[in-house]
This record gives structure tokens, C-alpha cells and sequence, in this order.
């Protein structure tokens, strides 16, 4: 699940930064509220809540659906988690391929 939200949570950095050099730094807290089980739909959803000058923040949280009557409960709800840009990274390994 964690992978999960990290995942989620980069692509979407990646798409509001409009660019795919985006790495997680760190995640301030995740907390796992109700067990997710095998074959449960789960919804993520996300926030900006800061975009620095190399870095975004992004608050996240995972969803269980009910599929017969659409209701979402809420199992893991994670502070906040810093996205950094990591263009100089990218281009120092590019040079050295």
C-alpha cells in the first residue's frame, strides 16, 4: 500500500511539475487507519499544499469503495509527502553513461 501512495503521489508530482525527474525525499507520516483487503476497490487522492522553487508537497490519502453502495472510508491518511526535483541528478548521470 505504501508503494502505492509513493507511487501516486510522484506521478501526479511528475504531471503538476511537468517534468518526469521527480524523486520522493520524504514522508513525514502515514497512517494506516483499517486494513485493506484482497479485492477491495481503493481510491487515492491528493492535494498540493506547497510548491517551492525545486520541490513539491503533496498531502495524500487512500480510500476503501464499498461497490454496492459507493461508499468511501477512509484507511490511510499521510500527512504530507516532499516530492524534490532532481534535474541536476539526471543530467550528471546522463553525462557519465
Amino acid at each position: 500500500m505504501l508503494a502505492w501512495l509513493d507511487e501516486a503521489a510522484a506521478t501526479w508530482a511528475c504531471s503538476v511539475c511537468k517534468n518526469p525527474n521527480m524523486v520522493t525525499v520524504k514522508i513525514d507520516e502515514m497512517v494506516f487507519e483499517r486494513p485493506v483487503k484482497n479485492g477491495h476497490q481503493v481510491n487515492i487522492y491528493g492535494e498540493v499544499t506547497r510548491i517551492g522553487s525545486s520541490s513539491i508537497t503533496i498531502y495524500i490519502e487512500a480510500r476503501n469503495v464499498n461497490f454496492y453502495t459507493g461508499e468511501e472510508k477512509q484507511f490511510v491518511q499521510q500527512s504530507s509527502l516532499l516530492c524534490a526535483l532532481m534535474m541536476a541528478v539526471a543530467q550528471s548521470r546522463l553525462m557519465t553513461l
